[in-house]
């Protein structure tokens, strides 16, 4: 992924890549990024220092920043002017797990910066209510109304960007697929499951028989 962010920083045309290292990465990940950037011709350093990414671009006067779902890119972006750009969150939106991740927040505003969906007025924060809700249904409640008006107004790619179908289906919201056979077998219906429900009745119907069984055998 980072390998993809000297990439995509030589595409915006950079001249030179500031890396401002995780405080858990590997010192090889930083020669792996200095062969990429010279491969493209870029020059690359790397920040040693401890103040923010959002401080440590503006006095670099940097032009553009590329991250993963750093919250320093919308930061940047609305106080800065600095292009920003986002790298492999659909990877990232994709492989959280659980799906209540807490980083599922950030790395969906950061994802959906880049999408021309949510340019509009308001039209990020009604993404944000519905992806609450799909987290928290719970706790959300009072946000379905809301969370199903902005999943319908979506393409069916781009609602599944954020609330993946299993999600959708299981919350009964809009865009969800129809049911399995299986699935079905294994709704509730009445307080149980239709599997459960098969069984009881099966074994319901073996009672009655061996009643009958004793009444006309007399045992």
């Amino acid at each position: 992924m980072q390998v993809a962010m000297v990439d995509r920083a030589a595409s915006a045309g950079a001249e030179r890549i500031v890396f401002k290292p995780h405080p858990s990465a590997p010192p090889a990940l930083r020669e792996t990024l200095a062969a990429r950037a010279s491969s493209r011709r870029v020059a690359f350093a790397v920040y040693e220092g401890d103040q923010p990414a959002e401080y440590v671009a503006q006095r670099l006067g940097a032009t553009d920043a590329v991250a993963g779902f750093s919250t320093a890119l919308p930061t940047l972006r609305t106080l800065s002017g600095i292009r920003v750009h986002a790298v492999g969150t659909g990877t990232v939106l994709a492989r959280l797990d659980p799906y209540e991740n807490s980083n599922r927040i950030p790395a969906t505003i950061v994802d959906a910066l880049e999408r021309d969906a949510f340019t509009t007025p308001g039209s990020l924060q009604r993404l944000v209510d519905a992806v609450g809700y799909a987290m928290q249904p719970e706790i959300m409640a009072h946000l379905r109304p809301r969370a199903v008006q902005r999943l319908t107004s979506l393409p069916a790619s781009v609602r599944e960007r954020y609330v993946p179908p299993q999600r959708l289906r299981a919350l009964d919201l809009p865009g969800a697929p129809a049911a399995t056979t299986m699935q079905r077998m294994l709704e509730p219906a009445g307080g149980v499951g239709r599997v459960e429900e098969l069984r009881l009745t099966a074994a319901g119907a073996r009672r009655r028989a061996r009643r009958a069984w004793k009444a006309v055998t007399g045992r």
